[in-house]
């Protein structure tokens, strides 16, 4: 019986690899090797590596459109710029799904940005004609300014009400808007866009990106904007 025993300790030691956890590392560098996967919480970088991937959940639909700008304004509405049949905008209210039909401008191609002031009007920019439209809250045109440009990819308020547009097509520039729609260009550089916007209401600066050499400039609205002078923040080209 004894001798049974050792026998039946030595065999489970000499297997112990059929009761443990084996485990097996794959790897590839042919190029498409994960193409045919399906990713369920994870996602594949640029790099080749798998990492966890957020949570993205659908929060609406405007099918068959294209949507250039999407802005969320005070009172919890949403309202999205757009392209497709014509320049659109679509409006969802606060607490609702469905986008509806706001305006349309059958003269013009596309919406590329819109935002709206305190007051509820609606302020949206056309392309490739570059245009600003002041509409009320209702959607009824106030008035309709030609901004002599190609685009206008986005605008944003100061602390008093006015109103900056990045506008571009042949050089970046940035448009000031009076609430009655008086036009005065504060920047103009050698860039071909500027893109985006960002105003800093703590220091009153604004702070432009461009397309081009990809710069970060920055404005002092607090100096005299009828001869402003910029400051170039970052360069990605590091020139």
């Amino acid at each position: 019986m004894k001798i049974a025993k050792i026998i039946l300790i030595l065999l489970i030691l000499s297997n112990t690899n059929i009761f443990g956890v084996v485990t097996r590392n794959y790897s590839s560098s042919r190029k498409g090797f994960y193409n045919n996967g399906t990713y369920n919480g994870i996602m594949l970088t640029e790099q080749g590596s798998l990492i966890l991937a957020p949570i993205i959940e659908k929060d609406g639909a405007i099918e068959g459109k294209f949507i250039w700008k999407i802005y969320n304004s005070s009172d919890g509405s949403m309202y999205a710029a757009i392209s497709g049949d014509g320049a659109e905008l679509y409006k969802r209210e606060a607490g609702e799904i469905d986008f509806n039909l706001f305006v349309k401008s059958t003269n013009e191609s596309a919406f590329t940005s819109v935002i709206s002031d305190n007051s509820g009007n609606i302020y949206a920019a056309t392309a490739p004609y570059a245009r600003i439209i002041k509409y009320d809250k209702s959607g009824n045109e106030i008035w309709n300014k030609n901004v002599d440009d190609t685009y206008i990819w986005d605008m944003k308020f100061d602390n008093n009400g006015n109103l900056y547009a990045a506008a571009g097509g042949n050089n970046a520039r940035v448009l000031k808007i009076s609430s009655n729609g008086n036009i005065t260009e504060i920047l103009k550089t050698e860039e071909q866009h500027a893109m985006s916007l960002y105003f800093d209401s703590k220091n009153n600066k604004l702070y432009i990106g461009t397309a081009g050499r990809g710069l970060v400039l920055s404005v002092d609205l607090s100096t005299n904007l009828e001869n402003p002078s910029y400051k170039t923040v970052y360069d990605t080209a590091q020139n």
